[in-house]
Protein backbone atom coordinates (compact mmCIF):
# COMPACT_ATOMS: atom_id res chain seq x y z
CA UNK A 1 0.00 0.00 0.00
CA UNK A 2 1.57 3.09 -0.81
CA UNK A 3 0.36 7.13 1.04
CA UNK A 4 1.97 8.71 -2.09
CA UNK A 5 -1.49 10.16 -3.08
CA UNK A 6 -2.66 10.81 0.00
CA UNK A 7 0.88 12.62 1.54
CA UNK A 8 2.07 15.80 0.68
CA UNK A 9 5.76 15.25 0.34
CA UNK A 10 8.19 18.30 0.92
CA UNK A 11 12.03 17.88 1.25
CA UNK A 12 12.06 21.71 2.51
CA UNK A 13 12.31 22.05 6.54
CA UNK A 14 10.34 25.73 6.25
CA UNK A 15 7.54 23.52 5.75
CA UNK A 16 7.69 21.22 8.05
CA UNK A 17 8.05 23.70 10.52
CA UNK A 18 5.24 25.67 9.38
CA UNK A 19 3.09 22.97 9.38
CA UNK A 20 4.42 22.01 12.98
CA UNK A 21 3.30 25.77 14.18
CA UNK A 22 -0.08 25.36 12.47
CA UNK A 23 -0.35 22.25 14.65
CA UNK A 24 0.54 23.99 17.75
CA UNK A 25 -1.06 26.85 17.63
CA UNK A 26 -4.17 24.91 16.86
CA UNK A 27 -3.72 23.12 20.09
CA UNK A 28 -3.20 26.26 21.71
CA UNK A 29 -6.00 28.25 20.05
CA UNK A 30 -8.39 26.34 22.14
CA UNK A 31 -6.84 26.30 25.62
CA UNK A 32 -9.39 28.09 28.02
CA UNK A 33 -7.33 31.23 28.57
CA UNK A 34 -7.26 32.26 24.82
CA UNK A 35 -10.81 30.81 23.41
CA UNK A 36 -13.72 32.27 24.91
CA UNK A 37 -16.06 29.50 23.91
CA UNK A 38 -13.74 26.77 25.40
CA UNK A 39 -13.72 28.98 28.17
CA UNK A 40 -17.21 29.30 29.02
CA UNK A 41 -17.49 25.40 28.16
CA UNK A 42 -14.49 24.59 30.18
CA UNK A 43 -15.78 26.48 33.63
CA UNK A 44 -18.80 24.17 33.57
CA UNK A 45 -17.32 21.13 32.97
CA UNK A 46 -14.51 22.08 36.03
CA UNK A 47 -17.21 23.16 38.26
CA UNK A 48 -20.35 20.10 36.82
CA UNK A 49 -23.02 20.87 38.89
CA UNK A 50 -21.74 23.55 41.30
CA UNK A 51 -22.28 26.33 39.33
CA UNK A 52 -24.59 28.94 40.01
CA UNK A 53 -26.64 30.12 36.66
CA UNK A 54 -26.34 33.44 38.08
CA UNK A 55 -22.76 33.51 38.98
CA UNK A 56 -22.03 31.96 35.19
CA UNK A 57 -24.61 34.66 33.51
CA UNK A 58 -22.82 37.31 35.31
CA UNK A 59 -19.60 36.15 34.03
CA UNK A 60 -20.71 35.38 30.14
CA UNK A 61 -23.83 37.90 29.81
CA UNK A 62 -23.58 38.07 25.96
CA UNK A 63 -23.91 34.13 25.47
CA UNK A 64 -26.60 33.84 28.21
CA UNK A 65 -29.09 37.05 28.41
CA UNK A 66 -30.67 35.61 25.25
CA UNK A 67 -33.25 32.51 25.73
CA UNK A 68 -32.15 31.38 21.69
CA UNK A 69 -28.69 31.57 22.25
CA UNK A 70 -29.44 29.61 25.49
CA UNK A 71 -31.40 27.22 24.04
CA UNK A 72 -28.60 26.23 20.86
CA UNK A 73 -25.87 26.04 23.35
CA UNK A 74 -27.84 23.37 25.30
CA UNK A 75 -28.71 21.59 22.12
CA UNK A 76 -25.15 21.92 20.66
CA UNK A 77 -23.30 21.18 23.58
CA UNK A 78 -25.62 19.32 26.28
CA UNK A 79 -25.40 22.03 28.80
CA UNK A 80 -28.70 22.13 30.90
CA UNK A 81 -28.94 25.71 32.62
CA UNK A 82 -31.43 25.44 35.82
CA UNK A 83 -30.46 26.90 39.39
CA UNK A 84 -26.94 25.14 38.95
CA UNK A 85 -25.14 24.80 35.71
CA UNK A 86 -24.32 20.80 34.39
CA UNK A 87 -22.59 19.34 31.31
CA UNK A 88 -23.94 16.26 30.11
CA UNK A 89 -20.71 13.77 30.27
CA UNK A 90 -21.92 11.82 26.83
CA UNK A 91 -22.54 15.34 25.42
CA UNK A 92 -19.95 17.14 22.58
CA UNK A 93 -19.40 20.31 25.11
CA UNK A 94 -17.95 17.75 27.84
CA UNK A 95 -15.80 15.76 25.08
CA UNK A 96 -14.36 18.86 23.95
CA UNK A 97 -13.68 20.20 27.39
CA UNK A 98 -12.03 16.84 28.05
CA UNK A 99 -9.85 17.22 24.75
CA UNK A 100 -8.68 20.43 26.93
CA UNK A 101 -7.73 18.03 29.70
CA UNK A 102 -5.01 16.29 26.74
CA UNK A 103 -4.11 19.47 25.76
CA UNK A 104 -3.09 20.86 29.22
CA UNK A 105 -1.48 17.17 29.90
CA UNK A 106 0.70 17.67 26.52
CA UNK A 107 2.06 21.39 26.77
CA UNK A 108 2.37 21.12 31.20
CA UNK A 109 5.31 18.37 30.00
CA UNK A 110 8.36 20.27 29.85
CA UNK A 111 9.93 17.53 28.00
CA UNK A 112 7.10 17.58 25.28
CA UNK A 113 7.55 21.58 25.43
CA UNK A 114 11.00 21.75 24.76
CA UNK A 115 10.68 18.48 21.69
CA UNK A 116 8.56 20.70 20.08
CA UNK A 117 10.60 24.00 19.92
CA UNK A 118 13.41 21.71 19.19
CA UNK A 119 11.58 20.73 15.91
CA UNK A 120 10.78 24.01 14.96
CA UNK A 121 14.53 24.68 15.54
CA UNK A 122 13.63 27.31 18.31
CA UNK A 123 10.73 29.86 15.68
CA UNK A 124 7.80 28.59 17.98
CA UNK A 125 6.54 29.68 21.50
CA UNK A 126 5.64 26.51 23.36
CA UNK A 127 3.48 27.71 26.56
CA UNK A 128 2.67 26.16 29.58
CA UNK A 129 -1.34 26.38 28.78
CA UNK A 130 -2.57 24.74 32.04
CA UNK A 131 -0.30 27.26 33.95
CA UNK A 132 -1.48 29.51 31.96
CA UNK A 133 -4.98 28.77 32.70
CA UNK A 134 -4.59 28.62 36.93
CA UNK A 135 -2.69 32.50 36.66
CA UNK A 136 -6.21 33.34 34.65
CA UNK A 137 -8.59 32.05 37.44
CA UNK A 138 -6.04 33.54 40.22
CA UNK A 139 -6.52 36.74 38.72
CA UNK A 140 -10.28 36.57 37.72
CA UNK A 141 -10.97 35.44 41.24
CA UNK A 142 -9.50 38.66 43.26
CA UNK A 143 -11.51 41.03 40.64
CA UNK A 144 -14.12 39.80 42.61
CA UNK A 145 -15.20 43.70 44.68
CA UNK A 146 -16.61 42.31 47.81
CA UNK A 147 -13.76 40.48 48.66
CA UNK A 148 -10.67 40.82 46.93
CA UNK A 149 -8.61 41.05 49.74
CA UNK A 150 -10.02 38.19 51.78
CA UNK A 151 -9.86 36.37 48.72
CA UNK A 152 -6.05 36.76 48.24
CA UNK A 153 -5.55 36.11 51.73
CA UNK A 154 -7.02 33.14 51.87
CA UNK A 155 -5.42 31.83 48.99
CA UNK A 156 -2.19 32.57 50.82
CA UNK A 157 -3.15 31.21 53.91
CA UNK A 158 -3.53 27.72 52.20
CA UNK A 159 -0.47 28.29 50.00
CA UNK A 160 1.30 28.45 53.74
CA UNK A 161 -0.07 25.18 54.75
CA UNK A 162 0.43 23.38 52.08
CA UNK A 163 3.98 24.67 52.03
CA UNK A 164 4.18 23.05 55.76
CA UNK A 165 2.05 19.41 54.21
CA UNK A 166 -0.67 21.39 56.74
CA UNK A 167 -4.07 21.94 56.53
CA UNK A 168 -6.41 25.31 57.36
CA UNK A 169 -10.05 24.84 57.91
CA UNK A 170 -13.15 27.39 57.59
CA UNK A 171 -13.30 27.46 61.47
CA UNK A 172 -9.65 28.15 61.76
CA UNK A 173 -9.95 31.02 58.75
CA UNK A 174 -12.64 32.86 61.45
CA UNK A 175 -10.69 32.14 63.90
CA UNK A 176 -7.59 34.28 62.94
CA UNK A 177 -10.34 37.03 62.63
CA UNK A 178 -12.19 36.60 58.95
CA UNK A 179 -15.93 37.38 59.45
CA UNK A 180 -17.95 33.54 59.10
CA UNK A 181 -20.33 34.85 56.41
CA UNK A 182 -17.53 36.40 54.37
CA UNK A 183 -15.53 32.86 54.90
CA UNK A 184 -18.65 31.00 53.28
CA UNK A 185 -18.57 33.56 50.15
CA UNK A 186 -14.85 32.88 49.64
CA UNK A 187 -14.91 29.45 49.98
CA UNK A 188 -18.23 29.08 47.24
CA UNK A 189 -16.44 31.53 44.58
CA UNK A 190 -12.91 29.33 45.41
CA UNK A 191 -14.65 26.31 45.09
CA UNK A 192 -17.59 26.22 42.92
CA UNK A 193 -16.97 28.94 40.58
CA UNK A 194 -13.12 28.90 40.24
CA UNK A 195 -12.52 25.40 40.62
CA UNK A 196 -9.54 26.56 42.69
CA UNK A 197 -10.32 24.43 46.00
CA UNK A 198 -11.61 21.82 47.03
CA UNK A 199 -13.56 21.92 50.66
CA UNK A 200 -12.84 17.88 52.65
CA UNK A 201 -14.08 16.52 55.21
CA UNK A 202 -14.20 18.54 58.43
CA UNK A 203 -14.05 21.85 56.22
CA UNK A 204 -10.63 21.58 55.46
CA UNK A 205 -9.47 23.38 52.20
CA UNK A 206 -6.75 22.13 50.20
CA UNK A 207 -5.58 23.55 46.46
CA UNK A 208 -7.13 21.44 43.55
CA UNK A 209 -4.84 19.31 41.76
CA UNK A 210 -3.68 21.68 39.42
CA UNK A 211 -3.81 24.27 41.54
CA UNK A 212 -1.22 22.50 43.57
CA UNK A 213 1.07 22.03 41.20
CA UNK A 214 1.27 25.99 40.74
CA UNK A 215 1.11 26.68 44.06
CA UNK A 216 3.91 29.43 43.80
CA UNK A 217 1.53 31.20 41.49
CA UNK A 218 -0.47 32.88 44.36
CA UNK A 219 2.10 34.86 45.25
CA UNK A 220 1.75 36.28 41.76
CA UNK A 221 -1.22 37.66 42.18
CA UNK A 222 -1.93 41.32 40.93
Amino acid sequence: MSLKGVVKVSDKQDDFIEHLENFVNALIAISPSRNYLTQFLYIIYETNGRMDYTTLHDAFPDLLKQKETRDTLSKLFGISFGSKVTLGSDKYGYKIASIVDYVFNLFSDENIRQGLRSLSNNKIEVPNLEMEWIECKLNGAVLEPTYKNELKTILQKIKEKVSKNEYITKDDLVNSGFDKKDVEQCVELLSNSYALIEVGSGNVLVPSKALKKYIELIDNIK
